[in-house]
């Protein structure tokens, strides 16, 4: 069994990589899931899997947790926002009346957002060219070595590293003609950063977060922010997280990606 799989591992792999050569550049379809009817520019930051909707299991929970808590014409945040994976989700359940703000750091991949919003003609996405942090300002940010892997950079750090506008989580929120139902999380390790600028936000607005966590470190700081200020922790798969206070490799602490519906909101969502 394993030397049959091992026979078809190295072809198939010399396949994905003659594939994406091929269609590098080109916009192709959706073929399945739930952005089926979108296209794409293929790049490195999507990849293959685009064409089947991101492809892993893990997309999928989230984006079935997306859909679950995301209200038809309200305002929804996208952090860290990438290629559009999650933002033409959130486009199709907001619908016309509604609005996305995609919020994504990296002048590369905004251009490529961009294009790819051109091509689906979405009408009701906003791009927001800034970094998410605890401030307004100019963030020092890693472009990685990949366009997938851009991150706020330490202060040691040199090679790679440009200069990005910042905003904060609130000047996002704050001036939104529609109520802020959802705002997704993904900024590479810096969650709890972003929260501190999220102070109304969280206390007044009170939208639903998904939140996908990077660091055992950064785990718990996000998971005190949102206990501070009254929010239930849940699974993608709707389990509560018994011990908030734990991460990483506590199989009943935070990590992974979480689900933060607000205390007195939790009868309105269901799993």
């Amino acid at each position: 069994m394993n030397n049959t799989f091992e026979r078809f591992k190295m072809p198939w792999a010399l396949l994905k990589k003659a594939l994406y050569r091929t269609l590098k550049g080109k916009v192709c379809p959706v073929i399945s899931g739930p952005l089926r009817g979108f296209s794409f520019e293929m790049s490195e930051a999507c990849g293959l899997a685009a064409l089947v909707s991101g492809g892993s299991s893990s997309e999928g929970d989230t984006q079935r947790q997306l859909a679950r808590h995301c209200r038809p014409e309200s305002t929804v945040v996208d952090c860290g926002a990438n290629w559009g994976l999650h933002t033409f989700l959130l486009s199709r359940l907001v619908g016309p009346k509604g609005k996305v703000l995609a919020v994504e750091a990296s002048p590369e991949i905004q251009k490529l957002l961009k294009r790819n919003i051109a091509i689906n003609k979405i009408q009701n996405v906003e791009v927001v060219e800034k970094a998410l942090a605890q401030v307004p300002g100019i963030i020092r940010f890693n472009s990685g070595v990949g366009s997938t892997t851009g991150r706020c950079a330490r202060k040691d750090e040199s090679v790679d590293v440009i200069e990005v506008a910042s905003t904060t989580l609130d000047e996002i929120t704050k001036s939104q003609p529609l109520p802020v139902s959802l705002v997704k999380m993904d900024i590479e390790g810096a969650e709890s950063m972003a929260l501190k600028g999220a102070t109304a936000t969280l206390k007044i607005i009170r939208p639903v977060f998904v939140i996908e966590l990077h660091s055992p470190e950064n785990d718990l700081a996000v998971a005190k922010i949102m206990q501070q200020n009254e929010y239930g922790l849940y699974r993608l798969n709707g389990k509560k997280i018994a011990k908030p206070d734990c991460s990483w490799p506590d199989p009943e602490g935070v990590y992974g990606t979480i689900v933060c519906i607000p205390k007195e909101e939790k009868d309105n969502h269901s799993f």
